[in-house]
């Protein structure tokens, strides 16, 4: 692999050659880098931030993004990369009419997200995970959200497919639209809260819409800590739809109304993000979850505080585990 150095002092163009060449250990000088316009990132790459942040700096709406074309289907995407010590901040208030995505990774296979920080996410999710697999995110902290008042709902870090329905990028009907799901997903030793300027999301990690017949794979949620501050009172931390064999173990929670929430929705969308009827039919349902070894000090919002789960299409749920889990009123 060769060695590519950015310093402070070089061009945007220059960053954007070393984003995008491939094979390659881009080391960053450790700055404050403003970012006008999405930065898009290739293939077999280590980018060694080092502490450097990129900055939102103008009305964007991704500021670091995996590159695709119209034609990136599956898990064919960017592959092969590793992203250390990089911050980023979303810089909400100068920027606040602006929905944003912090880090966007979608069709992706194989990235590791280490040591890395995103703070006050816009509206939007701060790390979107669509359509990927073998995605790691280690030891690092996603703190400071930014709700928008009419979809409360959205998570900080999101589980999501590739449809229009969830990102809007390419044009209608373009073959990366397939609903690709989620695969082998894992968060370990993470930490979602306040930034220093702004609350905790009032959802963390999860979906809030559902796919057609199919179902995101193979989540491992370990050894997080979530803290909220009542930004929302009937937010969780957790929050699961259409998923399949999900553990969330010996993490720490507190200040939601639940711990983990799990439910579908009457209707699911398809790769060209129209609605289609759910009732009666599996879509949007839960298998296989275990949430164990977890200490929960929830709100008093809910009686159920720890795990709920609830259907909307007549189907249940099924397979859904919780057990040593330390609840603290």
């Amino acid at each position: 692999m060769g060695t590519i150095y950015i310093k402070k002092t070089d061009s945007i163009n220059k960053i954007k050659s070393a984003l995008m060449n491939t094979g390659n250990v881009v080391i960053f000088e450790k700055a404050v880098y403003k970012v006008t316009e999405t930065l898009y990132f290739n293939s077999n790459n280590i980018f060694k931030f080092n502490g450097a942040t990129l900055q939102m700096s103008a009305p964007i709406h991704n500021i670091l993004m995996s590159y695709t074309t119209p034609n990136t289907i599956g898990y064919n995407g960017i592959r092969n990369v590793q992203i250390y010590d990089l911050k980023i901040e979303q810089m909400y208030s100068k920027y606040g009419a602006c929905k944003c995505n912090g880090l966007t990774l979608w069709h992706c296979n194989n990235i590791l997200i280490s040591n890395c920080s995103i703070e006050d996410t816009i509206y939007f999710h701060g790390l979107e995970i669509n359509g990927s697999c073998n995605v790691t995110i280690e030891s690092s902290q996603l703190l400071g959200y930014v709700a928008d008042r009419n979809a409360n709902y959205r998570e900080f870090s999101q589980i999501d497919f590739s449809s229009e329905s969830a990102i809007f990028f390419h044009k209608s009907g373009s073959k990366c639209y397939d609903n690709t799901v989620c695969k082998s997903i894992k968060y370990t030793n993470c930490e979602f809260g306040k930034s220093k300027s702004r609350p905790s999301a009032p959802y963390c990690i999860g979906n809030h819409c559902q796919p057609v017949n199919r179902f995101h794979e193979n989540i491992t949620i370990k050894e997080c800590r979530f803290i909220g501050d009542r930004t929302n009172e009937t937010g969780c931390a957790i929050h699961l739809t259409a998923m399949n064999n999900v553990i969330i173990e010996d993490c720490y929670s507190e200040g939601f109304a639940r711990f983990v929430l799990i439910n579908n929705s009457t209707y699911g969308y398809d790769k060209l993000g129209k609605k289609k009827d759910s009732i009666n039919t599996k879509d949007g349902i839960c298998k296989n979850i275990i949430v164990r070894y977890n200490i929960i000090k929830p709100l008093n919002t809910f009686k159920a505080n720890n795990v709920y789960y609830h259907t909307r299409t007549g189907v249940n749920h099924i397979g859904i585990n919780e057990y040593n889990n330390m609840i603290i009123k």
